[in-house]
């Protein structure tokens, strides 16, 4: 198997789907095939499973809705067409966790007892996710699996057997931002040392995005251009533009203003906010003549 991720924060359901998704639309190897995905509520997994196509082509058992909602949350996924039942590549128990892993998870060695259900049942007994995980790579150096275990509180672990590392395709990453964490592994995917990374920030920016939007303003052509000590936009009651305010002497003729990282957003003297995107602003004569070559362009405001 060859990509494995779980996460766990505010929308943990959608932060694996969408970290998924980012994979398959710039990876190429073994992916968009299967899929098998979990997330738990405290009461019951929600799954969502394809053999082919894979996230494009999901089949939610329940809600949508709720699974992408849900605070935990993990998948694994690879090439089309593994044997049925799916969700044996993924065991979770509502209340204490869930398992996922790459390679070959579900295999056994000499116990029959599948390492995926090993590292579960270490988690059910009270072991912590890393010890669940490392007594399993530990014992079983030759076994071709890599495991990630996650608790319902949050605290997971990642773990590759011997075998695994050696394999020069392996790639993993973990994030974490205001409670929220993500891990991930994967194998057979290129290009290799940048895909986990990638998908580890997509997931991240889904449950604990870097920048809360609070609401959006509108720049309109005609808005008046004037010189300040630092840049900024004063909006109205009904968030339109009515001065933007620029360090730099506006000029004249036709000149294209740069408002820099994120110029403070004011309505009367009160701060609310900062721009989250840079228009390329286009002015004349004291006026703004565009906006990203528009009339009118809307625009977010946010913080930290």
């Amino acid at each position: 198997m060859t990509i494995c991720i779980a996460a766990y924060g505010q929308n943990a359901g959608r932060a694996i789907l969408n970290a998924l998704a980012a994979v398959e639309a710039v990876g190429s190897g073994a992916i968009g095939g299967f899929v098998s995905a979990v997330a738990l509520s405290s009461d019951q997994c929600m799954r969502a499973e394809t053999q082919l196509g894979g996230t494009a082509q999901l089949a939610f058992e329940q809600s949508k809705v709720l699974f992408e909602q849900a605070s935990i949350a993990g998948l694994i996924s690879s090439g089309p067409n593994r044997p049925s039942p799916l969700s044996d590549f993924l065991p979770a128990i509502p209340g204490v966790g869930l398992v996922t892993g790459h390679r070959s998870p579900s295999s056994s060695g000499a116990s029959r007892i599948p390492y995926n259900q090993q590292v579960l049942q270490g988690l059910q007994a009270g072991m912590t996710s890393r010890a669940a995980v490392d007594v399993i790579v530990s014992s079983n150096p030759r076994a071709d699996a890599g495991f990630i275990a996650m608790t319902c509180d949050g605290i997971g672990f990642a773990g590759n057997t011997d075998e695994v590392l050696k394999r020069p395709d392996v790639g993993s990453a973990s994030a974490q931002r205001n409670g929220a964490s993500v891990l991930v592994m994967h194998n057979a995917i290129t290009p290799v040392y940048p895909m986990a990374d990638l998908a580890a920030q997509i997931a991240l920016e889904t449950l604990s995005p870097l920048y809360k939007r609070l609401s959006s303003i509108t720049l309109q052509q005609g808005c008046e251009i004037v010189a300040g000590t630092r840049n900024m936009l004063k909006v109205d009651e009904q968030n339109r533009v009515r001065q933007v305010v620029v360090c730099q002497e506006p000029e004249d003729d036709a000149a294209v203003l740069n408002l820099g990282f994120q110029p403070a957003v004011y309505r009367e003297d009160i701060h609310i906010g900062v721009l989250l995107y840079e228009p390329y602003l286009v002015v004349d004569d004291g006026k703004l003549s565009s906006a990203n070559g528009s009339s009118t362009i809307e625009l977010s405001v946010g913080c930290l």
